[in-house]
């Protein structure tokens, strides 16, 4: 298996992340489903249990899967072992603790906390 190097720069990004920072703000960007702008987290968890909501995510996965070999030429097999070496770095691990404690100072449910 070949070494994998995951940029300094990429993993500083990670600690920059600025947790549902935009949560509740009407964002003006072109997506490819349609969007439904909601009052609270209540009704957002509401609507995360909806079948149409798990065909989305399954939708977007394998997109993302098409994405990572045209653009990056990775194989998905090569792209998990790039996601380990990242789940490894001091960055990530400092920006799960922070989104864990935006989470938890959000309330948000656990469902969405698997992320």
């Amino acid at each position: 298996m070949k070494e994998i190097i995951v940029s300094q720069e990429l993993l500083n990004e990670f600690e920059d992340i600025r947790w549902f920072e935009n949560c509740g703000k009407i964002e003006a960007m072109e997506l490819l489903c349609s969007i439904q702008q909601v009052e609270g987290w209540e009704t957002a968890e509401e609507l995360d249990d909806k079948e149409e909501w798990e065909a989305i995510i399954s939708n977007s996965r394998d997109r993302l899967a098409e994405f990572i070999l045209r653009k990056l030429g990775y194989s998905v097999r090569d792209f998990n072992a790039v996601v380990v070496a990242v789940r490894e770095s001091q960055q990530y691990k400092t920006a799960i603790a922070t989104l864990n404690d935006v989470i938890e100072e959000k309330n948000i449910k656990m469902n969405l906390q698997e992320l």
